[in-house]
């Protein structure tokens, strides 16, 4: 979600951007062959009746129950069980299913982001970094987004890694700070 909503602040341009870096940003949603335009407008109705109402039963993702959130946020075990300490220090910070409310708002966010026009108003340089194999959010929706942007710099890892690079594998972790590195660093130079 961060990386949206640096996205939004630079669209609304609520203050100035010298540069920005997006990670798996939430840009869209996969629908398989159902337009997301219907599906945000299902979802939107139903918020309408049941706001607070959990879309789906666990995870932050629909999932069968039982369903390691850890297989879809990242391979490296040891990054991931951080965050069963955290949990355990600061049960307020458990996360789970959103509510039909908060999913409403997220489409109509996304598809606000996707307007004609919109994207390719965006001046400062950006660099997204995605993978195919994030299952939270919509790898076709950042290499659109990204497509978009005007000199924007694309980084897609492939299916083996998971939404949260920064906390992957030191390989794709190390190989994506390093990427975020030279493109601030070009960034430093060119201001």
């Amino acid at each position: 979600m961060g990386g949206h909503l640096v996205l939004r602040t630079i669209l609304e341009r609520t203050f100035s951007v010298d540069a920005a870096v997006l990670l798996s940003p939430m840009l869209g949603f996969e629908t398989s062959f159902v337009p997301v335009s219907w599906v945000a407008a299902l979802v939107a109705g139903a918020a309408k009746i049941a706001p607070e109402r959990l879309a789906w039963g666990s995870n932050e993702r629909p999932s069968l129950p039982g369903t390691s959130r850890q297989k879809f946020l990242t391979h490296d075990v040891q990054r991931y069980a951080d965050e069963s300490w955290w949990q355990g220090e600061r049960p307020d910070l458990l996360l789970g299913p959103p509510s039909l409310k908060w999913l409403a708002e997220a489409y109509r966010s996304t598809l606000w982001t996707a307007e004609p026009g919109r994207l390719e108003s965006i001046q400062c340089p950006v660099l997204v970094i995605g993978t195919d194999g994030d299952r939270l959010v919509s790898p076709a929706a950042i290499r659109r987004f990204a497509a978009r942007i005007p000199g924007a710099r694309l980084k897609m890892f492939g299916q083996s890694v998971a939404h949260e690079i920064l906390r992957e594998i030191d390989p794709v972790r190390d190989e994506a700070i390093g990427i975020i590195d030279d493109f601030l660093e070009s960034m430093a130079v060119a201001l």
